[in-house]
C-alpha cells in the first residue's frame, strides 16, 4: 500500500462516488484512447516503411495489423500493471471516503488531480509533516492509513481498474494526426537497417550514417495518407520481395560500363580465388554495388553473406568447408563482380572487402586456432587495402 498516494474524496454517498468514477472514466478514457492510438500509428508507420525498405513484407491493413500486434501482446501482459493501466483503491471508513492511486502515469495522475473533490491525504514514515499540516492532522492520517493497511480489505474496498482488453481497431482520421514525423520515422529505419547487421546507430560513422539516411529517404512516403495505412495503394517505391534484392540508391546513379549490362537480383553463388601474391579474390554475380562504400562479408557457419550500407545483397549457402574456414582467417578480401557476356566473363567491378567470421565468439574462436600461423598478406595487398582506407576517411 502506497500511502505517499493517499487521497480524501469529498463526496457523502456511494451514489455520488458512482457519478465521479463515471466521470473520471471517461476523461481518463480519452487519455487511453490518445496512448493506444499512438502507439497504433507508430507500429503502422514503421510497417509502412519497413516494407518499402524490404525488411518485411507488405500487411495491406497496415493499422488492423499494428492494432492485432498490440493486443496479442496485451493478452501476454499483466494488464493490471500496464502503462495504459489506470488503478485506484478506495477504502470506506466510516463517513469518509478514502483512495490511493496504486498505478498510473503522470497523465492519468494529472486527470484525477484537476478533480474538484480530490484532496491529497497521503502519509508517510519516511516523509516529513509538511509545514501545512499541523501535528494533529498528521497523527490523524498515520493512524488510518495504519489502521487500513492491518485491516482485512473484505467489504471495505473498491478497486477501479480502467483498462480492458482487447482494445478497438482505430481508423485512419484518428492515426493521421498522431504518426511520427517524418525526422523520426527515417531515424528508426536507419536503426532497423543498422541491426540486421548487428550495429547501433552509435557504433558508426557519420559519414555511414548519412549514407544510410540518404538510402531511406529514397525509399519511403514522406506522407502516409489513408490508402497507404489500408493498404489501398503499394508504398513507393514498391516493396521487393526480400531484403536481398534491394539496390542501393548510390548504384541506380552510378554509370554503367559501355555496352548492355545485365544485373543479377542477388549474389547467390561465390568463387573464392586465392592468388599467388597470397591475395584473397571473391568472385560473385554483378548486382551494381556502390563504389564509394564498404562492403562487408559476413562469415557463418553455414552461409556467406554480402552486405553493403545496411543491405543484405545475398546469401550464399552450401559454402564448401575449406573455403569458409579459409575466409575465417581473412581480414579482407578483393571482391569482383562479374557478369556473363557471350562465352566469356567480364570484370564490371573491384572492391576490398572487409571479412567477419561471426560464427563463434571471439574466444572460441582464439582457441580454435591456437598453433595456426595466419599467413602475412601480401606487401601489394598491404598497400592496395591501406589505399582504400585512406580513400575511405577522406571522403
Amino acid at each position: 500500500m502506497n500511502t505517499k498516494r493517499g487521497y480524501k474524496l469529498k463526496l457523502e454517498s456511494l451514489k455520488d462516488l458512482s457519478s465521479f468514477l463515471e466521470d473520471f472514466r471517461g476523461a481518463a478514457t480519452k487519455v487511453l484512447a490518445r496512448k493506444w492510438t499512438t502507439d497504433v500509428a507508430a507500429r503502422a508507420a514503421e510497417t509502412c516503411d519497413f516494407a518499402a525498405l524490404g525488411l518485411t513484407a507488405p500487411t495491406g491493413d497496415v493499422i488492423r495489423a499494428a492494432c492485432n500486434e498490440l493486443n496479442l501482446k496485451l493478452a501476454s501482459a499483466d494488464v493490471s500493471r500496464h502503462g495504459y493501466n489506470c488503478g485506484i483503491d478506495f477504502y470506506f471508513v466510516e463517513a469518509a471516503i478514502l483512495a490511493i492511486f496504486n498505478h498510473g502515469d503522470k497523465d492519468y495522475q494529472e486527470v484525477w488531480r484537476r478533480k474538484r473533490v480530490v484532496e491529497h491525504w497521503g502519509w508517510a514514515r519516511d516523509v516529513d509533516r509538511p509545514g501545512t499540516i499541523s501535528e494533529k492532522q498528521w497523527q490523524l492520517r498515520e493512524r488510518v492509513w495504519t489502521a487500513l493497511g492491518k485491516r482485512p480489505r473484505f467489504g471495505l474496498t473498491l478497486n477501479f481498474q480502467l483498462l480492458s482488453t482487447p482494445l478497438p481497431v482505430v481508423t485512419p482520421k484518428q492515426v493521421l494526426p498522431l504518426l511520427p514525423g517524418y525526422g523520426n520515422r527515417v531515424e528508426n529505419a536507419v536503426a532497423a537497417l543498422l541491426a540486421q547487421e548487428g550495429k547501433k546507430v552509435k557504433s558508426v560513422s557519420e559519414h555511414e550514417l548519412t549514407k544510410l539516411r540518404d538510402h531511406v529517404t529514397r525509399r519511403i512516403v514522406k506522407e502516409l495518407t489513408p490508402d497507404h495505412l489500408l493498404g489501398n495503394v503499394p508504398v513507393s517505391p514498391p516493396p521487393q520481395a526480400s531484403a536481398q534484392k534491394l539496390k542501393s540508391p548510390i548504384t541506380e546513379l552510378r554509370p554503367g560500363p559501355k555496352g548492355s549490362s545485365t544485373k543479377a537480383d542477388s549474389i547467390d553463388h561465390a568463387d573464392i580465388i586465392l592468388s599467388n601474391d597470397g591475395r584473397t579474390f571473391i568472385a560473385v554475380p554483378n548486382v551494381g554495388l556502390a563504389d564509394n562504400s564498404r562492403v562487408f562479408v559476413h562469415v557463418g557457419t553455414k552461409d556467406v553473406v554480402f552486405i553493403q550500407d545496411g543491405i543484405n545483397y545475398g546469401t550464399v549457402t552450401e559454402v564448401p568447408e575449406a573455403a569458409k574456414e579459409h575466409l575465417k582467417f581473412c581480414k579482407e578480401a578483393v571482391l569482383v563482380e562479374v557478369e556473363k557476356s557471350g562465352d566469356g566473363r567480364l570484370l564490371r567491378a573491384r572492391y576490398v572487402a572487409i571479412v567477419t567470421d561471426i560464427s563463434f565468439t571471439e574466444h572460441q574462436r582464439q582457441s580454435m586456432i591456437v598453433g595456426f600461423k595466419r599467413p602475412t598478406r601480401s606487401s601489394a595487398a598491404s598497400r592496395e587495402f591501406e589505399e582504400w582506407e585512406k580513400n575511405s576517411r577522406n571522403r
